[in-house]
C-alpha cells in the first residue's frame, strides 16, 4: 500500500477515487491507508498529512437494496471526505431497491435516474477540467 500512495502522489493532475460500493469499500481503503501506508502523516518535512486526498473533488452515489438507496451512508461520507480535505459536490444520487433497479448489462432501468448519475459525473469532470 505504501508505493500505491506514493504512485497517487506522482500522478499528474487530480487523482479521482472511485469506490464501488463506495460506502463500505472505501471506508477499508481509507483506513488501510491511513493505518498501513501512514497517508495521514508527511513523510518529508516540506508535505502536509493527507496530500493524497487535500485538494480533490468527489461526487457521491449510493445503491442499496432497502427503500433509501443508501442515503444515510452519504451524510457520513460527505463528512468524511469534507474532513480530509475533499470538496464534495452538493449534488448526491442514491438508488433505492438496487437489486430491481439495474437491468442486465448494469444500466439503471429508470431514465431520470440513469440521468441524474450521469449529470453527476459531468459536474465531476468539469470541477476537475478547471483545475
Amino acid at each position: 500500500m505504501k508505493d500505491y500512495v506514493e504512485w497517487l502522489k506522482q500522478l499528474p493532475g487530480k487523482t479521482v477515487f472511485v469506490g464501488y460500493p463506495a460506502a463500505y469499500d472505501f471506508m477499508f481503503v481509507y483506513w488501510y491507508l491511513i493505518r498501513f501506508a501512514g497517508a495521514s502523516r508527511a513523510t518529508t518535512e516540506d508535505e502536509t498529512s493527507l496530500l493524497a486526498y487535500k485538494g480533490n473533488y468527489a461526487a457521491i452515489m449510493a445503491r442499496s437494496p432497502g427503500g433509501l438507496g443508501g442515503v444515510r451512508g452519504l451524510v457520513f461520507l460527505r463528512m468524511l471526505f469534507g474532513n480530509i480535505g475533499i470538496t464534495v459536490l452538493p449534488d448526491e444520487q442514491a438508488v433505492p431497491s438496487a437489486f430491481q433497479a439495474f437491468d442486465e448489462s448494469g444500466v439503471l432501468k429508470n431514465d431520470k435516474m440513469q440521468a441524474k448519475v450521469k449529470d453527476l459525473g459531468k459536474v465531476l469532470s468539469a470541477e476537475l477540467l478547471k483545475k
